[in-house]
C-alpha cells in the first residue's frame, strides 16, 4: 500500500499543472459564457413580460 500511495504522489508531483490549467482554460471561458447567455435570455424574458404587464396595466386604466 506504502508503495501505491508513493506511486500516487510520484504522478501527481510529476504533473505540468500549468499546462494543465492552459488545456482547460479554454473549456472553462466556453461555460461561463454559455452561463451567461443563458442568464441574459432570461432577463430579456423577463423584461419583455414586464413590458407587457405594464401595457396591459396600462390599456386597463384607459
Amino acid at each position: 500500500m506504502c508503495d501505491t500511495l508513493a506511486w500516487a504522489v510520484d504522478a501527481i508531483t510529476n504533473i505540468n499543472w500549468l499546462e494543465v490549467i492552459k488545456a482547460l482554460a479554454p473549456v472553462a471561458t466556453a461555460i461561463i459564457a454559455f452561463i451567461a447567455l443563458k442568464n441574459w435570455q432570461r432577463q430579456d424574458k423577463a423584461k419583455r413580460e414586464a413590458e407587457f404587464l405594464d401595457a396591459l396595466i396600462e390599456a386597463t386604466h384607459t
